[in-house]
């Protein structure tokens, strides 16, 4: 059953493949960022046991992954520079469900090195938002009123 539901996405994403307009091209060079630490991740992956528990217990799992990947790759997971001098732009970065630092390791950081590259470590100033628990429970709930504050 699973082969043939498989199946039939692929010939249905081929053929909408196939009646999608071709993009104009442009002059703007896009390159792969982060492939190996894509890499590094699907073979983590693949060893790792099926997770059998709540998402909300599952959230110590998480973090503590978040806080291993954030040490193999280096990944700075805390940002707080408002206060210094002014840059043209500025970042205020909250982190995901329980993601580590004020900015996570997943998302904030991949984005702040493409800021970075773009216009300028000089150009940008990132702060993560503090005092936000960054928790399922907060998710659930629609919100954590402590980090919109923050914010």
């Amino acid at each position: 059953m699973f082969f043939k539901l498989q199946s039939l996405a692929l010939i249905f994403l081929g053929f909408n493949a196939y009646a999608s307009p071709l993009a104009e091209p442009n002059e703007v060079h896009i390159s792969e960022r982060g492939a190996g630490l894509n890499s590094f991740l699907n073979l983590l992956l693949s060893y790792l046991p099926a997770i059998d528990t709540s998402v909300t217990d599952a959230t110590g799992i998480i973090t503590d992954f978040d806080n291993l990947l954030g040490a193999l790759t280096g990944a700075q997971e805390t940002y707080n520079e408002l206060g210094r001098s002014c840059t043209e732009w500025t970042v205020i970065f909250a982190r995901g469900t329980a993601e580590p630092g004020n900015v996570g390791v997943l998302v904030g950081p991949p984005l702040f090195d493409a800021l970075d590259d773009k216009f300028g470590s000089s150009a940008i100033t990132i702060q993560g938002v503090n005092d936000y628990s960054a928790s399922v429970q907060g998710y659930l709930a629609g919100g954590d009123s402590n980090g919109s504050a923050e914010m």
